[in-house]
């Protein structure tokens, strides 16, 4: 089963499949490596933002499908 979310949750914005980190300001984030990783849609994939203590994971039973 598959479902798609399209939503912004806090600093992580989902949508059609996908994860990303949105830019933080410098003051939230001072490097912004984990916006700088872009969009992440695979199960082996991941975003970590050290600073706010974040980590973005995609699980699923396929690399291109979110559960």
């Amino acid at each position: 089963m598959s479902s798609t979310i399209n939503e912004n949750i806090g600093y992580v914005e989902v949508n059609n499949g996908r994860a990303r980190m949105v830019e933080m300001e410098d003051d939230i984030c001072p490097k912004s490596i984990c916006s700088d990783t872009g969009w992440i849609q695979a199960a082996y994939q991941s975003i970590v933002c050290l600073p706010n203590q974040i980590i973005v994971r995609i699980e699923g039973a396929k690399d291109d499908e979110i559960l």
